[in-house]
């Protein structure tokens, strides 16, 4: 089951309580760098107090790591939102990055991308994964919100991997569904909760060969997706769920999450489509090349790249 961040940053704090660190709790910082060793460094002055304005860094200090929020406050927002989490392994250098994109919001919760790069791991046993998830509303600050695009892109990076979200109402009761495939087509995850008024009540998923069948024929998911052609002009065939369906979203990912494609879908054909791009922060400067290349060996070896 995905676990989103900012529950674990909250166990984060409580252990921070009981570490004999100099530093405890949560301390913020303008800046933030690498050592030579993959350290993560807070730069300039310590403040207890949250900054207005601006971007910043909000270091917890546990007792066996550390966690850092790239948080941004942009001018006229109410709330900062954080822009990327990072943690680190005990030695302080860093073993996890999560970068979480808002997709959809309403009645049925929260839809986003999260993608989750993994460091000073072995790529075989920790996979870096770029996947659909599920949360309650309320949790803005946790969320980055991409850019939406005028126009789709002219010249497109290849397609790392596709997912396919069915948002199925039964009166006030909604179930979300989430499918996330390679880019040859090949289901990794199969992501199912229940939510009521914006919350999710279940979260539950299943990966690599742990797929329920019963769950793939009740809600139309197909076990694998190859799209060879814009489905603008090639519908989309897809198995009819058994219960009624409220919406389907095709979503494809390109180049690892750095551009996005998220078409809404009725009998297989697009009749709403946007393109997001998910922001870049200087630390992704640094750290994303390491991100991308562990993502594309774990491809080349046929590892999972999503659904994780």
């Amino acid at each position: 089951m995905k676990t989103f961040v900012l529950v674990s940053i909250a166990l984060i704090w409580l252990a921070a309580l009981t570490s004999c660190q100099t530093r405890t709790g949560a301390h913020f910082f303008p800046g933030m760098q690498f050592d030579r060793d993959g350290r993560l460094i807070p730069v300039g002055s310590e403040s207890l107090f949250e900054p207005v304005s601006g971007s910043y860094y909000l270091f917890f200090y546990g007792a066996n790591l550390t966690s850092v929020d790239h948080m941004e406050r942009n001018h006229g927002d109410s709330d900062a939102h954080r822009s990327l989490y990072l943690e680190t392994k005990r030695d302080g250098r860093l073993d996890r990055t999560v970068k979480s994109d808002l997709l959809l919001t309403g009645d049925f919760g929260t839809v986003y991308v999260e993608k989750t790069c993994f460091y000073n791991r072995p790529v075989e046993s920790n996979y870096s994964s770029v996947a659909i998830a599920f949360f309650s509303n309320g949790y803005d600050s946790g969320l980055e919100t991409p850019a939406v695009l005028a126009d789709a892109p002219r010249a497109l990076p290849p397609v790392s991997s596709i997912s396919l979200i069915r948002l199925i109402r039964n009166k006030a009761d909604y179930v979300l569904v989430a499918a996330d495939y390679e880019s040859t087509g090949e289901l990794r995850g199969l992501h199912l909760a229940k939510a009521n008024g914006g919350k999710i009540s279940t979260n539950g998923s299943s990966v690599g060969s742990g797929f329920r069948h019963t769950a793939l024929d009740e809600y139309g998911i197909p076990f694998t997706l190859k799209v060879d052609a814009d489905i603008s002009s090639h519908p989309l065939r897809l198995p009819m769920p058994r219960v009624s369906e409220e919406s389907t979203w095709f979503i494809q990912f390109f180049d690892f999450g750095k551009l996005i494609q998220q078409q809404k879908l009725r009998a297989g054909v697009p009749v709403s489509s946007r393109w997001l791009r998910p922001s870049v922060t200087k630390e992704e400067q640094i750290i994303g090349p390491e991100c991308d290349s562990r993502l594309r060996q774990q491809k080349s070896m046929g590892l999972p790249t999503t659904g994780y």
